[in-house]
């Protein structure tokens, strides 16, 4: 799982004109919208960091939170000595912590481990609230990099009992992160919410999951990133939001959504 991140994050080490677009049309949307003050700022799924404008988003020396499940790219970012960032390795489903052979266990005895996995809210944002959100697109990478790729590596065959335990244990953890984004925002807080939208065609390709993302299409009624986006826009209310290219590699480009979202007043 961590090599995969290893993997997804070197993807846009190749700069170029188009990248530099990309990156200047995140840092003006976000910029625009930021607090023009001192404030609290966390990084959901922070990677490599090169797409999230660390430059603008400490010019009031912030405090900023970035957290990933892969410290090694985290730790690789370079920036200016007098940011006041603090990395964190955060998994967000308790799932790098089963260690357990599956390969030799019985379909039934499988799923009760899948439906006996428990969420909570990580320690290192449980007590703090913060002005600034930013989610990089780890509603997708809930299912497709964690759940479905923790049971292919161990060659589990995805039998339709355990297909149905695992759509809906991922329904219950994009719901629980939705909990989670709300839970640490105060109730002036400003979210940031990348969507990658052709993630769901990348992963048939990675991991031939086509036939179980259409099951949970049909099921749900939207793909499990798209999905657990849409949780998140019922919740909070859709301030703004801009369409980007980001070229993922040089043979692969990738249509994102970039939203600024916050609470209403009638929400918690």
């Amino acid at each position: 799982m961590k090599k995969f991140f290893e993997k997804y994050n070197q993807s846009t080490s190749e700069y170029g004109d188009r990248w530099n677009a990309y990156l200047k049309s995140i840092e003006t949307f976000v910029c625009a919208n930021i607090p023009k003050k001192k404030s609290e700022v966390v990084v959901l799924g922070f990677g490599n960091g090169n797409d999230i404008p660390l430059e603008c988003i400490s010019k009031f020396n912030n405090n900023i939170l970035a957290t990933d499940i892969d410290i090694k790219s985290m730790s690789n970012k370079k920036y200016d000595e007098n940011t006041n960032i603090r990395f964190v390795q955060m998994d967000y489903l308790s799932l790098d912590f089963i260690n357990i052979d599956l390969s030799n266990l019985s379909q039934r005895e499988i799923v009760k481990i899948i439906e006996g996995i428990e969420f909570d809210i990580p320690h290192e944002l449980e007590f703090t609230k913060f002005d600034i959100i930013l989610v990089a697109p780890i509603f997708s990478q809930i299912f497709y990099y964690s759940y479905l790729d923790f049971l292919v590596k161990q060659n589990v065959p995805i039998t339709i009992e355990i297909q149905s335990a695992l759509m809906k244990k991922t329904s219950e953890a994009l719901a629980h992160l939705v909990k989670v984004i709300k839970y640490i925002g105060k109730e002036n807080s400003n979210y940031f919410i990348w969507q990658d939208l052709l993630e769901d065609k990348f992963m048939y390709d990675l991991l031939n999951a086509e036939k179980i993302i259409l099951e949970y299409t049909k099921r749900y009624g939207l793909s499990p990133s798209i999905f657990g986006v849409q949780l998140l826009k019922d919740e909070l209310i859709l301030v703004d939001e801009i369409y980007l290219n980001w070229n993922f590699n040089e043979n692969r480009n990738m249509l994102v959504e970039l939203m600024y979202l916050k609470k209403g007043k009638t929400l918690l």
